[in-house]
C-alpha cells in the first residue's frame, strides 16, 4: 500500500471578467463620415467612439479672423430737407408748431365750421381744447360739408370718408388728446396749408372753445 495519498486540487477559477465603463477602442471599427456639408471631423474622432458606440462628433468650422476678411467700409449718410423755396438744411429734421382756432360762443350741442392754418401735409401730434367738444379735421370744404350730419359716435365709412383727417370726441376738459400715427393734407387746387375744422360744443353750458393742434409739418 503507497504511502502517499492524492490531495484534491480544486480547479482554477475562472477570471474576473473587468466590466469598463466605456467600450475599448477599436481602430477596426471605422465607420463612413455622413455628407454634410460645411462641417467636418475632429482630429481623432474617425475611429473614437463615445458611450454607447455612438457616432463621433462633428464640429462646424468656425469664421475666419476679422483681419484674414479684408478691410471693410463704413458709409455715413447726411440726411438733406429741401423746402419749397429750394434752400437746403442738411442733418436737420422738421420739427413741431402749435396752430389755434377760437370759436365764438357755441350753444350746447351746436357746431362750428372754420379754418385753421396748418401745412400742404403734416403729421399731426396733440389736440388741447380747453372745454368738452367735438373737433374733426378735413382736406377740404366738400368734405367737411359732406361729413356736418355724421352724429357722435358713428364711424367713418369706406366709401364716403374721402377727405376725414380726424374725428376727436372729447367729453371732459381741459384735455390734450394725442394722436397715433395720424397724418393729413390739404387736398385743394392748387394745394395750400388751409385745414377745415369742425367743432361741435359737446358740454352743457354755452361756451366758446380753443382748439390748440401741435403738428409736425411735412411739406410747408
Amino acid at each position: 500500500m503507497s504511502k502517499y495519498r492524492q490531495i484534491e486540487v480544486p480547479p482554477p477559477s475562472s477570471p474576473e471578467i473587468e466590466e469598463y465603463l466605456l467600450p475599448p477602442r477599436n481602430v477596426i471599427q471605422i465607420c463612413s463620415l455622413p455628407n454634410l456639408p460645411g462641417i467636418f471631423p475632429s482630429t481623432n474622432n474617425i475611429i473614437d467612439f463615445h458611450v454607447g458606440g455612438k457616432v463621433p462628433q462633428f464640429r462646424a468650422p468656425l469664421a475666419a479672423p476679422v483681419t484674414s476678411q479684408g478691410s471693410s467700409t463704413t458709409t455715413t449718410a447726411v440726411i438733406t430737407a429741401t423746402s419749397s423755396g429750394g434752400s437746403t438744411t442738411p442733418g436737420n429734421p422738421p420739427t413741431s408748431k402749435t396752430a389755434s382756432i377760437t370759436t365764438p360762443i357755441i350753444i350746447s350741442g351746436n357746431t362750428f365750421q372754420g379754418t385753421i392754418l396748418l401745412a400742404k401735409s403734416f403729421l399731426l401730434y396733440t389736440l388741447a381744447v380747453n372745454n368738452a367738444c367735438r373737433v374733426r379735421l378735413y382736406s377740404t370744404s366738400s368734405a367737411q360739408s359732406t361729413d356736418l350730419s355724421r352724429g357722435l359716435g358713428i364711424p367713418i365709412g369706406l366709401a364716403t370718408g374721402q377727405g376725414i383727417i380726424s374725428d376727436v370726441e372729447i367729453d371732459s376738459a381741459p384735455t390734450i388728446f394725442q394722436y397715433t400715427n395720424t397724418d393729413g393734407s390739404n387736398g385743394d387746387n392748387p394745394q395750400g396749408n388751409v385745414v377745415y375744422v369742425t367743432i361741435t360744443n359737446l358740454s352743457l353750458s354755452n361756451v366758446a372753445i380753443t382748439a390748440t393742434i401741435t403738428y409736425i409739418p411735412l411739406q410747408s
